[in-house]
Protein backbone atom coordinates (compact mmCIF):
# COMPACT_ATOMS: atom_id res chain seq x y z
CA UNK A 1 0.00 0.00 0.00
CA UNK A 2 1.55 3.34 -0.82
CA UNK A 3 1.84 6.23 1.60
CA UNK A 4 -0.52 8.29 -1.08
CA UNK A 5 -3.18 5.66 -1.08
CA UNK A 6 -2.98 5.69 2.89
CA UNK A 7 -3.48 9.27 3.09
CA UNK A 8 -6.01 9.87 0.69
CA UNK A 9 -8.02 7.17 2.87
CA UNK A 10 -7.92 9.25 6.45
CA UNK A 11 -10.77 10.90 7.36
CA UNK A 12 -11.58 13.37 9.90
CA UNK A 13 -13.32 10.88 12.26
CA UNK A 14 -9.42 8.80 12.23
CA UNK A 15 -7.96 11.78 13.06
CA UNK A 16 -10.27 12.05 15.89
CA UNK A 17 -10.44 8.43 17.00
CA UNK A 18 -6.59 8.77 16.98
CA UNK A 19 -6.40 11.97 19.00
CA UNK A 20 -8.84 10.64 21.70
CA UNK A 21 -7.28 7.00 21.98
CA UNK A 22 -3.43 8.05 21.79
CA UNK A 23 -4.92 10.66 24.41
CA UNK A 24 -5.88 8.01 26.92
CA UNK A 25 -2.64 6.43 25.93
CA UNK A 26 -0.52 9.06 27.22
CA UNK A 27 -2.51 10.13 29.66
CA UNK A 28 -1.99 7.01 31.11
CA UNK A 29 1.49 6.20 30.90
CA UNK A 30 1.94 9.94 32.41
CA UNK A 31 -0.14 9.45 35.35
CA UNK A 32 0.94 6.26 36.61
CA UNK A 33 4.46 6.72 36.33
CA UNK A 34 3.61 9.79 38.29
CA UNK A 35 1.83 7.28 40.73
CA UNK A 36 4.85 5.05 40.76
CA UNK A 37 6.98 8.08 41.69
CA UNK A 38 4.97 9.51 44.58
CA UNK A 39 4.64 5.83 45.60
CA UNK A 40 8.54 4.81 45.36
CA UNK A 41 9.36 8.45 47.11
CA UNK A 42 7.23 8.53 49.87
CA UNK A 43 5.39 6.09 52.76
CA UNK A 44 3.29 4.56 51.15
CA UNK A 45 4.58 0.69 50.19
CA UNK A 46 4.67 0.00 54.35
CA UNK A 47 1.23 -0.66 53.16
CA UNK A 48 0.12 -4.00 51.46
CA UNK A 49 -2.71 -2.24 49.56
CA UNK A 50 -0.19 0.06 48.23
CA UNK A 51 2.25 -2.34 46.84
CA UNK A 52 -0.62 -4.13 44.87
CA UNK A 53 -1.01 -0.07 43.66
CA UNK A 54 2.31 -0.24 42.74
CA UNK A 55 1.99 -3.25 40.79
CA UNK A 56 -1.20 -2.36 38.71
CA UNK A 57 0.15 1.38 37.90
CA UNK A 58 3.50 -0.49 36.47
CA UNK A 59 0.85 -2.62 34.07
CA UNK A 60 -1.02 0.01 33.16
CA UNK A 61 2.29 2.21 32.06
CA UNK A 62 2.97 -0.96 29.74
CA UNK A 63 -0.77 -0.87 28.56
CA UNK A 64 0.00 2.40 27.84
CA UNK A 65 2.93 2.12 25.89
CA UNK A 66 1.56 -0.65 23.77
CA UNK A 67 -1.75 1.19 22.79
CA UNK A 68 0.08 4.31 21.61
CA UNK A 69 3.45 2.71 19.82
CA UNK A 70 1.04 -0.88 18.63
CA UNK A 71 -2.20 -0.52 18.57
CA UNK A 72 -3.85 2.59 17.62
CA UNK A 73 -1.03 4.68 15.22
CA UNK A 74 -1.91 2.28 12.30
CA UNK A 75 -5.57 4.11 12.37
CA UNK A 76 -4.02 6.96 10.51
CA UNK A 77 -1.29 4.89 9.03
CA UNK A 78 -3.95 2.32 7.44
CA UNK A 79 -1.21 -0.37 7.45
CA UNK A 80 0.94 -1.97 9.81
CA UNK A 81 4.01 -0.29 10.53
CA UNK A 82 5.65 -2.75 12.45
CA UNK A 83 7.20 -6.51 11.51
CA UNK A 84 5.81 -9.76 13.00
CA UNK A 85 8.66 -10.08 15.52
CA UNK A 86 7.82 -7.06 16.96
CA UNK A 87 4.55 -7.84 17.13
CA UNK A 88 5.09 -10.78 19.27
CA UNK A 89 7.52 -8.73 21.09
CA UNK A 90 4.38 -5.80 21.87
CA UNK A 91 2.17 -9.35 23.33
CA UNK A 92 4.98 -10.72 25.83
CA UNK A 93 4.78 -7.42 27.24
CA UNK A 94 0.38 -6.26 26.98
CA UNK A 95 -0.38 -10.24 27.47
CA UNK A 96 1.60 -10.02 31.11
CA UNK A 97 0.80 -6.69 31.59
CA UNK A 98 -2.84 -7.86 31.39
CA UNK A 99 -2.66 -11.03 33.70
CA UNK A 100 -1.16 -8.48 36.58
CA UNK A 101 -4.27 -6.36 35.52
CA UNK A 102 -6.33 -8.80 36.35
CA UNK A 103 -4.85 -10.88 39.30
CA UNK A 104 -3.74 -7.12 41.11
CA UNK A 105 -7.69 -5.58 40.13
CA UNK A 106 -8.86 -9.08 42.08
CA UNK A 107 -5.85 -8.52 44.85
CA UNK A 108 -7.20 -5.16 45.65
CA UNK A 109 -10.59 -5.70 45.47
CA UNK A 110 -10.30 -8.71 48.09
CA UNK A 111 -7.84 -6.77 50.03
CA UNK A 112 -11.14 -3.90 50.94
CA UNK A 113 -12.96 -6.46 51.09
CA UNK A 114 -10.48 -7.93 54.24
CA UNK A 115 -9.99 -4.80 55.78
CA UNK A 116 -13.49 -4.16 55.97
CA UNK A 117 -15.10 -7.03 57.13
CA UNK A 118 -11.99 -8.63 59.47
CA UNK A 119 -10.60 -5.62 60.18
CA UNK A 120 -9.11 -6.36 63.51
CA UNK A 121 -7.30 -9.42 61.72
CA UNK A 122 -6.01 -7.20 58.79
CA UNK A 123 -2.72 -6.99 59.91
CA UNK A 124 -2.71 -10.21 60.53
CA UNK A 125 -4.30 -12.22 57.20
CA UNK A 126 -2.61 -9.50 54.72
CA UNK A 127 1.34 -8.65 55.57
CA UNK A 128 3.48 -6.45 52.87
CA UNK A 129 5.83 -9.74 52.88
CA UNK A 130 2.70 -11.50 51.47
CA UNK A 131 1.62 -9.32 49.08
CA UNK A 132 5.62 -8.86 47.91
CA UNK A 133 5.17 -12.94 47.27
CA UNK A 134 2.23 -13.32 45.49
CA UNK A 135 3.10 -9.65 43.06
CA UNK A 136 6.53 -11.32 42.44
CA UNK A 137 4.74 -14.56 41.44
CA UNK A 138 2.01 -13.91 39.56
CA UNK A 139 5.21 -11.28 37.19
CA UNK A 140 7.20 -14.44 37.10
CA UNK A 141 4.44 -16.82 36.24
CA UNK A 142 3.25 -14.72 33.24
CA UNK A 143 6.10 -13.66 32.24
CA UNK A 144 7.48 -16.93 31.84
CA UNK A 145 4.16 -18.39 30.23
CA UNK A 146 4.48 -15.22 27.36
CA UNK A 147 8.14 -15.91 26.94
CA UNK A 148 7.10 -19.43 26.36
CA UNK A 149 4.61 -19.00 23.67
CA UNK A 150 6.58 -16.49 22.33
CA UNK A 151 9.38 -19.21 21.37
CA UNK A 152 6.58 -21.88 20.50
CA UNK A 153 5.00 -19.07 18.04
CA UNK A 154 1.54 -20.10 19.29
CA UNK A 155 -1.81 -18.80 17.61
CA UNK A 156 -2.59 -16.09 17.78
CA UNK A 157 -1.56 -12.60 18.03
CA UNK A 158 -3.50 -9.46 18.77
CA UNK A 159 -3.26 -6.90 16.53
CA UNK A 160 -4.63 -4.27 14.90
CA UNK A 161 -7.53 -4.88 12.78
CA UNK A 162 -8.02 -3.52 9.08
CA UNK A 163 -11.61 -5.03 9.05
CA UNK A 164 -12.47 -2.50 11.39
CA UNK A 165 -10.18 0.56 10.39
CA UNK A 166 -7.90 -0.35 12.48
CA UNK A 167 -10.08 1.47 15.25
CA UNK A 168 -9.62 -1.58 17.90
CA UNK A 169 -7.44 -4.62 18.31
CA UNK A 170 -7.72 -8.08 18.50
CA UNK A 171 -6.78 -11.59 17.04
CA UNK A 172 -6.45 -11.97 12.56
CA UNK A 173 -9.07 -12.66 10.96
CA UNK A 174 -8.37 -15.70 9.89
CA UNK A 175 -7.24 -17.00 13.25
CA UNK A 176 -10.81 -17.29 14.46
CA UNK A 177 -11.29 -20.23 12.52
CA UNK A 178 -8.35 -21.72 14.37
CA UNK A 179 -10.40 -23.65 17.84
CA UNK A 180 -6.62 -23.63 19.63
CA UNK A 181 -6.07 -20.61 20.39
CA UNK A 182 -3.60 -20.62 23.21
CA UNK A 183 -4.21 -16.90 24.21
CA UNK A 184 -7.92 -17.33 24.88
CA UNK A 185 -7.42 -20.69 26.80
CA UNK A 186 -4.69 -19.13 29.16
CA UNK A 187 -6.65 -16.22 29.78
CA UNK A 188 -10.30 -16.86 29.47
CA UNK A 189 -10.30 -18.30 33.17
CA UNK A 190 -8.35 -15.26 34.10
CA UNK A 191 -10.80 -12.98 33.03
CA UNK A 192 -13.66 -14.73 34.39
CA UNK A 193 -12.11 -15.26 37.77
CA UNK A 194 -11.34 -11.60 37.88
CA UNK A 195 -15.28 -10.88 37.04
CA UNK A 196 -16.70 -13.00 39.27
CA UNK A 197 -14.29 -11.58 42.14
CA UNK A 198 -15.20 -8.19 41.41
CA UNK A 199 -18.99 -9.09 41.36
CA UNK A 200 -18.86 -10.67 44.55
CA UNK A 201 -16.76 -8.67 46.63
CA UNK A 202 -17.13 -5.23 45.15
CA UNK A 203 -21.47 -5.03 46.54
CA UNK A 204 -20.35 -6.49 49.68
CA UNK A 205 -17.51 -3.71 50.29
CA UNK A 206 -19.70 -0.79 48.70
CA UNK A 207 -22.64 -2.30 51.62
CA UNK A 208 -20.32 -2.33 54.09
CA UNK A 209 -19.00 1.17 53.32
CA UNK A 210 -22.67 2.51 53.60
CA UNK A 211 -22.87 0.85 56.84
CA UNK A 212 -19.70 2.13 58.44
CA UNK A 213 -20.63 5.67 57.13
CA UNK A 214 -24.31 5.49 58.77
CA UNK A 215 -23.14 4.38 62.20
CA UNK A 216 -20.13 7.27 62.32
CA UNK A 217 -23.00 9.73 61.85
CA UNK A 218 -24.84 8.30 64.87
CA UNK A 219 -21.81 7.74 66.58
CA UNK A 220 -20.81 11.78 66.06
CA UNK A 221 -24.44 13.29 66.32
CA UNK A 222 -24.24 11.04 69.86
CA UNK A 223 -21.04 12.52 71.00
CA UNK A 224 -22.04 15.57 69.73
CA UNK A 225 -24.84 15.48 72.60
CA UNK A 226 -22.56 14.28 75.23
CA UNK A 227 -20.05 17.05 75.01
CA UNK A 228 -22.59 20.10 74.82
CA UNK A 229 -24.05 18.71 78.15
CA UNK A 230 -20.52 17.74 79.79
CA UNK A 231 -18.12 20.28 78.06
CA UNK A 232 -17.39 24.58 78.70
CA UNK A 233 -18.03 26.58 75.25
CA UNK A 234 -14.40 26.75 74.36
CA UNK A 235 -12.81 23.77 74.60
CA UNK A 236 -16.08 22.34 73.29
CA UNK A 237 -15.57 24.01 69.98
CA UNK A 238 -11.69 23.04 69.74
CA UNK A 239 -13.10 19.15 69.95
CA UNK A 240 -15.88 19.65 67.61
CA UNK A 241 -12.99 21.31 65.29
CA UNK A 242 -10.92 18.16 66.03
CA UNK A 243 -13.83 15.94 65.56
CA UNK A 244 -14.65 17.36 62.03
CA UNK A 245 -11.18 17.42 60.84
CA UNK A 246 -11.22 13.50 61.74
CA UNK A 247 -14.29 13.13 60.23
CA UNK A 248 -13.33 15.18 56.74
CA UNK A 249 -10.55 12.99 56.57
CA UNK A 250 -12.33 9.60 56.94
CA UNK A 251 -15.04 11.36 54.40
CA UNK A 252 -12.67 11.84 51.84
CA UNK A 253 -11.12 8.10 52.82
CA UNK A 254 -14.44 6.47 52.08
CA UNK A 255 -15.21 8.61 49.10
CA UNK A 256 -11.75 7.81 46.98
CA UNK A 257 -12.56 4.04 47.89
CA UNK A 258 -16.52 4.01 46.75
CA UNK A 259 -15.64 6.26 43.20
CA UNK A 260 -12.40 4.04 42.51
CA UNK A 261 -14.47 0.77 43.28
CA UNK A 262 -17.57 1.70 41.38
CA UNK A 263 -15.91 3.51 38.32
CA UNK A 264 -13.16 0.95 37.67
CA UNK A 265 -15.67 -1.96 37.96
CA UNK A 266 -18.07 -0.42 35.70
CA UNK A 267 -15.39 0.53 32.80
CA UNK A 268 -14.13 -3.17 33.09
CA UNK A 269 -17.54 -4.43 33.09
CA UNK A 270 -17.89 -2.49 29.67
CA UNK A 271 -14.82 -3.47 28.30
CA UNK A 272 -15.23 -7.35 28.97
CA UNK A 273 -18.68 -7.18 27.73
CA UNK A 274 -17.53 -5.72 24.71
CA UNK A 275 -14.83 -7.79 24.28
CA UNK A 276 -16.83 -11.01 24.25
CA UNK A 277 -19.57 -9.78 22.52
CA UNK A 278 -17.10 -9.10 19.73
CA UNK A 279 -15.11 -12.55 19.42
CA UNK A 280 -17.76 -15.10 20.78
CA UNK A 281 -20.61 -13.87 19.09
CA UNK A 282 -21.21 -12.92 15.20
CA UNK A 283 -22.24 -9.67 16.07
CA UNK A 284 -19.68 -7.20 14.43
CA UNK A 285 -19.77 -3.40 15.03
CA UNK A 286 -17.41 -1.08 14.74
CA UNK A 287 -19.29 1.36 17.06
CA UNK A 288 -18.80 -1.23 19.95
CA UNK A 289 -15.39 -2.17 18.73
CA UNK A 290 -14.92 1.34 19.51
CA UNK A 291 -16.48 1.72 22.75
CA UNK A 292 -13.94 -1.30 23.44
CA UNK A 293 -10.70 0.68 22.60
CA UNK A 294 -11.70 3.49 24.70
CA UNK A 295 -13.11 1.62 27.55
CA UNK A 296 -9.94 -0.49 26.92
CA UNK A 297 -7.62 3.12 27.70
CA UNK A 298 -9.45 4.35 30.03
CA UNK A 299 -9.19 1.45 32.47
CA UNK A 300 -5.98 2.15 32.28
CA UNK A 301 -5.63 5.99 32.96
CA UNK A 302 -8.36 6.12 35.85
CA UNK A 303 -6.49 5.11 38.64
CA UNK A 304 -4.14 8.08 38.90
CA UNK A 305 -7.07 10.47 38.49
CA UNK A 306 -8.91 8.96 41.20
CA UNK A 307 -5.99 9.12 43.35
CA UNK A 308 -4.48 12.23 42.86
CA UNK A 309 -7.92 13.91 42.46
CA UNK A 310 -9.65 12.74 45.97
CA UNK A 311 -5.52 12.32 47.97
CA UNK A 312 -4.36 15.53 49.18
CA UNK A 313 -1.19 14.18 50.60
CA UNK A 314 -0.62 12.23 47.42
CA UNK A 315 -1.67 15.13 45.06
CA UNK A 316 0.93 17.28 47.12
CA UNK A 317 3.92 15.30 46.32
CA UNK A 318 3.61 15.92 42.84
CA UNK A 319 4.77 19.40 43.44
Amino acid sequence: MSSSNSTDRVSFVDVIIFIGLESLGICAILGNLALIIVLLNNKYLHRASFILMLNLAIADVIHGFVTTCHFYPPILLKEMHIGEMAVRLFNIADWTAWAITLTHMSAICLDRLIAIILYGRYNVLVTVQRIKTFSLTCWAIFLGTNVTLFFLQACCMIRPLESLNYYSFGYAEDSKNDKFNVYVLTYTPVEILTILILSFSNPITLVQLYRRHKRKIALRQASTMLLEMSMKMGSKHIANDVREMAARRSNRQQQRILLQITVVALIFYAYMTAYYVSYYSRFQSIHVMIFNSYFYSITHMINPVIYFSLNKEMRAQLK
